[in-house]
């Protein structure tokens, strides 16, 4: 044995190193540091912000040690490490640190009294070692929006600090769908399914969880249900709109009723029914006005709530049809066998006519189930029309109506009256011979106008009459 002053070894025995460092207790600005002791009295531990080569101690150097690093203890050379401890425990508490930053201990037994150390300068297991500051703590002080449906799919813009690397992103206990962290200030998250009612939205990074708050709730809301029933009291312009709100959802819904349109799937940007808020789950009506006869509607119950709005099935009506109106003017052009009828479609309906005309008999209030009618086809336009009806008999009075036709059936103008005229008769004619030129007073009934006029088989030209006396000239050819 060689005894060298107050450090004694065996000879050909290397001395125990400290080893096994390990860190506890580990937060922004503190830590604990542990290890295993060697074979040493007692042990110097030196640390240095950052990493980096250490310089050995030197012998017969006592290093003062500050557990406080913003009070620093011994530097160790030039290395910028500094002693912490010097004693003969195995764990020092460091304070005063860094946020997020990196240290490098190196801990060395060493044998002797004050002023006479005698260091072991070799490395061990985990000796030395790095070990890095917590960061500061994530914070949320606000998201956008508050509130989404129970179906999750919402994206939320989450405010605070110290959100760099977060991982995980917590909806109660749910981690969100999906996040990006935008900064250190900001993540875009989605938020998963959930129950409705509040929870805290939560980060977690290396400095921790961030602590809940009003700040950080989201409310999950659970949409209404709504069922759709059939259409009822449906007229040309107007229907009753059915439906059955089933579930009120959370919270209760601020607009409910029908919507509807004519190309199908409504929404409610399209025609619709608000019937305010509800309250109670049930079925309602809805009134829908303003609608155009004859035409196909599709309609849907909805209900609308902070969650979205929420439909019922699909169904469709068709609005009935409106008669045309048609009015009925005198009868002219009368003759003994022909006059003309005269009306005016003051409106086609819905749809338009199919057919109009007019309509006669010899008795009163005649119909289109008469054989005495026009039926001048489908008209696209409103407007005065004529018809020429035929096939009277001289001196007879008839009744006419016009009439338009469509699928809501047959309107009549009034109706009008005419009497046909009478043939005409003759009584006496003067004189009874002559030669062309002559000209002969005929007298007798109905003469005026004649349509047609012969003497002597030939044509002849009517000079005057006045319904009672007709005068005309005798006509070359004429025996």
């Amino acid at each position: 044995i060689i005894d060298i002053g107050a450090y004694e070894y065996k000879e050909g025995t290397d001395p125990i190193q400290a080893s096994s460092l390990v860190f506890s207790s580990v937060q922004t600005t503190q830590m604990t540091i542990g290890w295993t002791n060697g074979d040493g009295t007692k042990r110097a531990v030196f640390v240095k912000e950052g990493s980096g080569a250490i310089t050995n101690p030197l012998d017969n150097t006592t290093y003062t040690a500050s557990a406080n690093w913003a009070s620093k203890g011994t530097q160790l050379g030039s290395s910028e490490y500094y002693c912490v401890y010097n004693g003969n425990s195995n764990s020092v508490i460091l304070t005063g640190l860094s946020i997020n930053t990196q240290y490098t201990i190196q801990v060395f037994e060493y044998n002797g009294t004050v002023g006479s150390e005698k260091y072991y300068t070799v490395t061990a297991s985990d000796n030395p070692k790095s070990q890095t500051t917590l960061p500061n703590s994530p914070t949320i002080t606000g998201i956008s929006p508050t509130s989404g449906p129970t179906t999750g799919g919402t994206t939320v813009i989450i405010t605070g600090t110290y959100l760099t690397a977060a991982t995980p992103v917590k909806f109660g206990s749910a981690n969100a769908a999906s996040y990006t962290v935008n900064s250190a200030t900001q993540i875009t998250a989605i938020s998963p399914a959930g129950s409705a009612g509040a929870v805290d939205i939560t980060v977690t990074t290396a400095g921790g969880t961030s602590a809940t708050s009003s700040s950080d709730q989201f409310t999950y809301v659970a949409a209404p249900t709504v069922t759709t029933q059939a259409i009822s009291s449906i007229a040309a312009t107007t229907a009753t709109g059915n439906g059955n709100i089933t579930s009120l959802g959370s919270p209760n819904p601020t607009a409910y009723g029908v919507c509807w349109n004519t190309g199908g799937t409504p929404t409610t940007s399209d025609s619709k029914v608000d019937n305010g808020a509800a309250l109670a789950t049930g079925a309602f009506t809805a009134s829908m006005t303003s609608l155009n006869a004859n035409t196909t509607y599709y309609v849907k119950a909805y209900a609308t709530n902070t969650a979205g709005t929420s439909y019922g099935s699909e169904v469709s009506f068709t609005t009935l049809p409106v008669a045309p109106t048609v009015t009925t003017q005198a009868v002219s052009s009368i003759a003994a066998t022909t006059a003309t009828g005269n009306g005016n479609i003051t409106s086609l309906g819905a749809p338009n006519p199919t057919q109009y005309g007019v309509v006669w008999s010899t008795s009163t209030n005649p119909t289109v189930a008469l054989t005495t009618k026009t039926a001048q086809g489908a008209i696209a336009a409103t407007g005065a029309f004529t018809s020429s009806i035929t096939g009277l008999s001289a001196n007879t009075t008839y009744y006419v109506k016009a009439y338009a036709t469509n699928s809501a059936g047959t309107s009549y103008g009034d109706e009008v009256s005419l009497t046909t005229l009478a043939p005409p008769t003759i009584t006496s004619f003067t004189p009874s011979t002559g030669s062309v030129g002559t000209l002969v007073t005929i007298t007798g009934t109905n003469l005026s106008n004649p349509t047609a006029f012969t003497m002597g088989g030939v044509t002849a030209i009517a000079v005057s009459n006045d319904g009672t006396t007709l005068v005309g000239m005798v006509m070359p050819g004429a025996t």
